[in-house]
């Protein structure tokens, strides 16, 4: 997981076209999935982490660093749903 986070992160950060606020909002997602991480499965809130996988999956159409990273690493970050 921790690498999955780390990969998106990079992503986030390289991605071209994103203006600094969509790149801010983006990494706070890739920050409340870690949280979620560490949290018990049983308390993860199902709705919030969806939007936020679908919030990484929607600035990916725009880019090639994001949807690579998601390619890798989107089958692990939904293993954090509930």
């Amino acid at each position: 997981m921790a690498d999955a986070l780390k990969g998106i992160q990079q992503a986030v950060l390289s991605q071209d076209g994103l203006e600094d606020s969509q790149r801010q909002d983006l990494l706070d997602n890739v920050e409340y999935l870690a949280t979620a991480a560490n949290t018990p499965p049983d308390q993860r809130n199902r709705g919030i982490i969806t939007s936020v996988l679908l919030a990484l999956s929607t600035a990916a159409a725009t880019g090639d660093q994001l949807q690579r990273a998601l390619d890798t690493w989107g089958a692990v970050l939904r293993s954090l749903l509930p």
